[in-house]
């Protein structure tokens, strides 16, 4: 199995290192702890869809308490979380649509666009009932994405931008093509990268295609899965979505 993020992973940690990873994962346990019937989180278990390279997960876990088991698609991601994993984190390798671990957890997550990546009907169909079957009862699903509307009143630009570390100097080009009648994105990367150890040069091209929703659509997802609505909001806030809202988080209850 194998995903765009395997060639990905190799930078990264570089692209995001200014991410802010602890401020996103207090958002993310306010809204768990606040807006669920999940009112602590020490011990509370949490499977974290499309988990990257687990650094959301460590801070869940140091700071806040979190049993977390994170799965991504990519094995280079998951390589490099169990590389870095901390007391309370665990990976495997997997598919939001179809993964199980065989136990029932309190929390499931799918952060930083994961659903976004899910393009078709069918496939968002199958990870919502997917994730229902591995809640426990009044369990919750906490997911952010693109948000329709401010994708279409602002669609997203071409992009250049550059990155270095000790080690590597990354210049990425993103370019996207937006598809109106499929409410998707395809954004073409051009990457450039340099090692600067050895001074060898490299290029990567890889297209993610994104899908962005609207509100209507994720309620009736949520309902076809069994799922209760419970709450949406501006991503880092606990605001209304609006009409210029370029990402939403939502809440859905088992």
């Amino acid at each position: 199995m194998s995903s765009v993020f395997d060639k990905y992973s190799n930078y990264y940690d570089l692209i995001y290192a200014d991410k802010e990873y602890e401020k996103e994962s207090d958002y993310i346990n306010l809204l768990i702890t606040e807006y669920s019937s999940n009112k602590e989180s020490k011990g509370v278990e949490l499977l974290n869809f499309g988990c990257g390279t687990g650094r959301h997960d460590r801070t869940l876990a140091k700071k806040h308490g979190y049993k977390i088991h994170g799965v991504d698609l990519s094995s280079s991601m998951i390589d490099k979380a169990v590389e870095y994993q901390i007391d309370g984190t665990s990976y495997s390798l997997g598919d939001i649509r179809q993964f199980s671990s065989g136990k029932k957890y309190d929390v499931c997550t799918a952060l930083f666009h994961v659903v976004s990546y899910l393009t078709d009907n069918d496939s968002v169909k199958k990870a919502f009932s997917n994730i229902y079957e591995q809640l426990k009862d009044g369990g919750v699903f906490v997911f952010d994405l693109w948000y329709g509307p401010g994708v279409v009143q602002f669609p997203p630009s071409s992009r250049k931008r550059s990155f270095k570390d000790e080690k590597l100097s990354v210049e990425r080009v993103s370019t996207p093509n937006q598809d109106f009648n499929n409410c998707s994105v395809e954004v073409n990367f051009t990457v450039d990268i340099k090692d600067l150890e050895n001074n060898e040069t490299s290029q990567l091209k890889e297209t993610h295609l994104m899908r962005y929703f609207f509100l209507n659509e994720i309620k009736l997802f949520a309902e076809a899965a069994g799922f209760k609505f419970k709450h949406s909001f501006n991503w880092m806030e606990t605001t209304e979505l609006k009409s210029d809202s370029w990402y939403g988080v939502f809440i859905l209850e088992k």
